[in-house]
């Protein structure tokens, strides 16, 4: 069964563009999780609707291209 953080749907909803919000704070063997809230490319910052069609078309969005894995020792702690 799916749970929701109601805090987290909370703290994300407060922020704005170019905010962010520490999930986990780091400790000497794992990292933060940071989450950053980037700016909407066309300028407003609500989500778009049915109601919000614009004549000219969305800018294609470039394609991300995977990277490949590091190779694994075994036996060396990082």
């Amino acid at each position: 069964m799916p749970v929701v953080n109601y805090d987290l749907l909370c703290a994300i909803s407060k922020l704005g563009p170019g905010d962010k919000y520490e999930l986990h704070t780091a400790t000497p063997t794992t990292p933060s999780v940071v989450i950053h809230v980037c700016d909407d490319e066309r300028g407003d910052s609500s989500a778009p609707d049915d109601s919000d069609q614009d004549d000219k078309p969305r800018p294609l969005r470039p394609k991300i291209i995977q990277t490949r894995r590091p190779d694994f020792t075994p036996g060396v702690e990082q």
